[in-house]
Protein backbone atom coordinates (compact mmCIF):
# COMPACT_ATOMS: atom_id res chain seq x y z
CA UNK A 1 0.00 0.00 0.00
CA UNK A 2 1.06 3.54 -0.80
CA UNK A 3 0.06 5.58 2.26
CA UNK A 4 -0.29 8.71 0.33
CA UNK A 5 -0.24 11.66 1.22
CA UNK A 6 1.98 11.37 3.86
CA UNK A 7 5.02 13.84 3.70
CA UNK A 8 7.73 12.31 2.95
CA UNK A 9 11.43 13.46 4.18
CA UNK A 10 12.30 14.87 0.97
CA UNK A 11 9.51 17.29 0.97
CA UNK A 12 10.35 17.95 4.21
CA UNK A 13 13.68 18.95 3.93
CA UNK A 14 15.25 16.96 6.42
CA UNK A 15 18.76 16.17 6.31
CA UNK A 16 20.01 12.90 5.35
CA UNK A 17 17.48 12.14 2.52
CA UNK A 18 19.86 10.62 0.46
CA UNK A 19 19.56 7.56 2.77
CA UNK A 20 17.14 5.30 2.28
CA UNK A 21 15.55 3.34 5.90
CA UNK A 22 13.09 0.36 6.93
CA UNK A 23 11.10 1.26 10.44
CA UNK A 24 8.91 -1.81 11.23
CA UNK A 25 5.79 -0.99 13.40
CA UNK A 26 4.13 -2.20 16.31
CA UNK A 27 0.86 -1.33 16.40
CA UNK A 28 -1.43 -2.87 19.31
CA UNK A 29 -4.90 -1.86 20.19
CA UNK A 30 -6.55 0.87 21.74
CA UNK A 31 -4.17 3.70 23.40
CA UNK A 32 -1.12 2.10 23.68
CA UNK A 33 2.16 3.34 22.34
CA UNK A 34 2.86 2.70 18.43
CA UNK A 35 6.26 1.61 18.73
CA UNK A 36 9.45 2.55 15.81
CA UNK A 37 12.10 0.41 15.44
CA UNK A 38 15.00 0.81 12.82
CA UNK A 39 15.40 -2.00 10.56
CA UNK A 40 19.04 -2.54 10.09
CA UNK A 41 20.67 -6.05 8.79
CA UNK A 42 24.68 -6.66 9.88
CA UNK A 43 26.32 -5.68 13.12
CA UNK A 44 25.62 -2.13 14.23
CA UNK A 45 29.13 -1.11 14.64
CA UNK A 46 31.38 -1.98 11.82
CA UNK A 47 34.70 -2.17 10.99
CA UNK A 48 35.29 0.30 8.35
CA UNK A 49 36.82 3.47 8.60
CA UNK A 50 38.55 4.77 11.99
CA UNK A 51 35.63 5.54 13.71
CA UNK A 52 34.83 3.12 15.82
CA UNK A 53 38.99 3.21 16.67
CA UNK A 54 38.78 7.13 17.70
CA UNK A 55 36.26 6.42 20.27
CA UNK A 56 37.85 3.64 21.74
CA UNK A 57 41.14 5.49 21.86
CA UNK A 58 39.44 8.50 23.37
CA UNK A 59 36.75 7.01 25.92
CA UNK A 60 37.34 4.23 28.48
CA UNK A 61 34.85 1.87 29.75
CA UNK A 62 33.68 1.91 33.17
CA UNK A 63 34.43 -0.41 35.53
CA UNK A 64 31.80 -3.63 35.24
CA UNK A 65 31.34 -2.15 31.46
CA UNK A 66 34.21 -3.28 29.69
CA UNK A 67 32.21 -6.04 27.62
CA UNK A 68 29.48 -3.73 26.43
CA UNK A 69 28.86 -3.13 23.32
CA UNK A 70 27.10 -0.08 23.60
CA UNK A 71 24.94 2.45 25.76
CA UNK A 72 21.59 3.41 25.04
CA UNK A 73 19.13 6.25 26.81
CA UNK A 74 15.17 6.12 26.73
CA UNK A 75 14.53 10.16 26.47
CA UNK A 76 11.06 11.36 26.59
CA UNK A 77 10.48 14.23 23.87
CA UNK A 78 7.38 16.13 23.71
CA UNK A 79 6.36 17.84 19.84
CA UNK A 80 2.83 19.54 20.14
CA UNK A 81 0.31 17.07 21.82
CA UNK A 82 2.75 13.69 21.03
CA UNK A 83 4.97 12.47 23.88
CA UNK A 84 7.70 10.67 21.95
CA UNK A 85 10.12 8.02 24.16
CA UNK A 86 13.37 8.25 21.97
CA UNK A 87 16.10 5.39 22.92
CA UNK A 88 19.06 6.74 21.38
CA UNK A 89 23.12 5.41 21.57
CA UNK A 90 25.17 7.17 23.96
CA UNK A 91 28.87 7.52 22.59
CA UNK A 92 30.44 8.93 26.29
CA UNK A 93 29.85 11.00 29.31
CA UNK A 94 32.32 13.45 30.31
CA UNK A 95 32.15 12.24 34.18
CA UNK A 96 33.57 8.78 35.11
CA UNK A 97 30.47 6.68 36.61
CA UNK A 98 31.07 4.98 39.61
CA UNK A 99 28.40 1.95 39.77
CA UNK A 100 30.50 -0.34 41.29
CA UNK A 101 30.52 -4.54 40.45
CA UNK A 102 28.05 -5.57 37.55
CA UNK A 103 25.46 -7.64 38.95
CA UNK A 104 25.64 -11.49 38.70
CA UNK A 105 21.76 -11.84 37.95
CA UNK A 106 18.78 -11.40 34.87
CA UNK A 107 15.35 -9.87 35.95
CA UNK A 108 12.74 -10.43 33.50
CA UNK A 109 11.12 -7.36 32.05
CA UNK A 110 7.58 -6.37 32.54
CA UNK A 111 4.91 -8.20 30.48
CA UNK A 112 7.44 -10.20 28.77
CA UNK A 113 8.11 -14.10 29.13
CA UNK A 114 11.48 -13.46 27.22
CA UNK A 115 13.11 -10.35 27.22
CA UNK A 116 15.60 -9.81 30.55
CA UNK A 117 17.64 -7.50 32.12
CA UNK A 118 20.52 -6.49 34.73
CA UNK A 119 19.84 -3.05 37.12
CA UNK A 120 23.02 -1.84 37.31
CA UNK A 121 24.28 2.14 38.45
CA UNK A 122 22.26 4.57 39.11
CA UNK A 123 20.99 7.00 36.43
CA UNK A 124 22.38 10.88 36.42
CA UNK A 125 19.75 13.22 34.29
CA UNK A 126 22.46 15.80 34.46
CA UNK A 127 25.38 14.14 33.05
CA UNK A 128 27.13 15.58 29.82
CA UNK A 129 26.50 13.50 27.34
CA UNK A 130 28.98 13.26 23.73
CA UNK A 131 28.37 12.72 20.65
CA UNK A 132 31.69 11.50 18.94
CA UNK A 133 32.60 11.92 15.23
CA UNK A 134 35.64 11.37 13.13
CA UNK A 135 35.87 13.05 9.71
CA UNK A 136 38.92 12.86 6.75
CA UNK A 137 40.41 15.87 6.63
CA UNK A 138 40.69 15.79 2.73
CA UNK A 139 37.64 15.55 3.06
CA UNK A 140 36.38 18.79 4.81
CA UNK A 141 32.42 18.89 4.28
CA UNK A 142 31.60 17.69 7.80
CA UNK A 143 27.51 17.28 7.89
CA UNK A 144 27.04 20.41 10.30
CA UNK A 145 23.01 20.30 10.26
CA UNK A 146 22.19 16.72 10.48
CA UNK A 147 24.94 16.39 13.36
CA UNK A 148 22.58 18.98 15.05
CA UNK A 149 19.38 17.22 14.53
CA UNK A 150 21.00 14.28 16.00
CA UNK A 151 22.14 15.80 19.00
CA UNK A 152 18.54 17.53 19.17
CA UNK A 153 16.85 14.43 19.29
CA UNK A 154 19.16 12.84 21.29
CA UNK A 155 19.54 15.36 23.47
CA UNK A 156 23.65 15.72 23.47
CA UNK A 157 25.22 18.36 25.62
CA UNK A 158 28.74 18.35 23.65
CA UNK A 159 30.03 16.94 20.28
CA UNK A 160 34.04 15.51 20.37
CA UNK A 161 35.18 16.18 16.71
CA UNK A 162 38.41 14.00 15.46
CA UNK A 163 39.60 15.34 12.23
CA UNK A 164 42.93 12.71 10.83
CA UNK A 165 44.67 12.05 7.98
CA UNK A 166 44.10 8.77 6.38
CA UNK A 167 44.02 7.52 10.10
CA UNK A 168 46.55 10.05 11.59
CA UNK A 169 44.79 12.20 14.09
CA UNK A 170 45.18 15.86 15.36
CA UNK A 171 44.05 16.30 19.25
CA UNK A 172 40.08 16.51 18.86
CA UNK A 173 38.02 19.44 19.19
CA UNK A 174 34.99 20.02 21.51
CA UNK A 175 31.49 22.09 20.67
CA UNK A 176 28.91 22.38 22.58
CA UNK A 177 25.71 22.12 21.49
CA UNK A 178 25.05 26.00 21.36
CA UNK A 179 28.16 26.00 19.39
CA UNK A 180 26.67 23.37 16.93
CA UNK A 181 23.53 25.39 16.50
CA UNK A 182 25.14 28.08 14.91
CA UNK A 183 26.65 26.30 12.85
CA UNK A 184 23.39 25.26 11.29
CA UNK A 185 21.01 27.57 8.93
CA UNK A 186 17.83 26.13 9.70
CA UNK A 187 14.29 26.60 10.75
CA UNK A 188 14.84 24.53 13.84
CA UNK A 189 10.90 25.12 15.05
CA UNK A 190 9.44 24.21 11.40
CA UNK A 191 11.43 21.12 11.03
CA UNK A 192 10.15 20.06 14.28
CA UNK A 193 6.24 20.94 13.34
CA UNK A 194 6.83 18.77 10.36
CA UNK A 195 8.25 16.15 12.20
CA UNK A 196 5.58 16.32 14.33
CA UNK A 197 2.95 16.35 11.59
CA UNK A 198 4.53 13.35 10.06
CA UNK A 199 4.23 11.46 13.28
CA UNK A 200 0.48 12.24 13.54
CA UNK A 201 -0.12 11.01 10.40
CA UNK A 202 1.48 7.95 10.56
CA UNK A 203 -0.69 7.49 13.73
CA UNK A 204 -3.64 8.04 11.87
CA UNK A 205 -3.17 5.74 9.61
CA UNK A 206 -2.20 3.17 11.60
CA UNK A 207 -4.68 3.69 14.26
CA UNK A 208 -7.67 4.05 12.13
CA UNK A 209 -9.01 0.34 11.98
CA UNK A 210 -8.31 -0.09 15.90
CA UNK A 211 -6.69 -3.43 15.54
CA UNK A 212 -3.10 -4.75 16.33
CA UNK A 213 -1.27 -5.26 13.07
CA UNK A 214 2.48 -5.18 12.29
CA UNK A 215 3.94 -2.68 9.40
CA UNK A 216 6.56 -2.08 7.84
CA UNK A 217 7.50 1.43 6.94
CA UNK A 218 10.21 2.23 4.41
CA UNK A 219 11.38 5.01 1.57
CA UNK A 220 13.58 4.09 -1.10
CA UNK A 221 15.14 7.49 -1.62
CA UNK A 222 13.65 8.24 -4.74
CA UNK A 223 10.18 7.86 -4.20
CA UNK A 224 7.94 10.72 -3.57
CA UNK A 225 5.73 8.64 -0.98
CA UNK A 226 6.10 6.67 1.81
CA UNK A 227 5.83 2.70 1.52
CA UNK A 228 3.58 1.56 4.18
CA UNK A 229 2.72 -2.46 4.02
CA UNK A 230 1.65 -5.05 6.47
CA UNK A 231 4.47 -7.64 7.46
CA UNK A 232 4.33 -10.84 9.38
CA UNK A 233 5.73 -11.09 12.68
CA UNK A 234 7.93 -14.18 12.87
CA UNK A 235 10.37 -14.27 16.13
CA UNK A 236 11.32 -10.78 14.81
CA UNK A 237 11.77 -9.39 18.12
CA UNK A 238 9.33 -6.28 17.60
CA UNK A 239 6.10 -7.61 19.98
CA UNK A 240 9.33 -7.60 22.82
CA UNK A 241 10.26 -4.51 21.98
CA UNK A 242 6.79 -3.07 22.48
CA UNK A 243 6.31 -4.84 25.95
CA UNK A 244 9.42 -4.12 26.99
CA UNK A 245 9.02 0.36 26.40
CA UNK A 246 5.64 0.14 27.70
CA UNK A 247 7.03 -1.43 30.80
CA UNK A 248 9.06 2.04 31.56
CA UNK A 249 5.81 4.47 30.63
CA UNK A 250 3.46 2.60 33.09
Amino acid sequence: VIAAPLPTPASMGFPGVEETFKILVDIPEGDRPIVFTAYRTGPERTSLGVGVAFEEYVTKAPVGTESFEEYHRLLLLTIGDLKIVVRTEVDAVASDPQNGPLPTDWKLCKKSEKMHYKAYGKFNANETVVEMKSKSAFFPDFPWRSTFYQMLLGKVDKLVLGWHKKGSFEPPKEYTFSEVRKRVDDDVDKRLRQLGALLRRLLEVGKQEDIPKALELSWDGGRADLVVQARKVENSGTAETRRFVESFIE
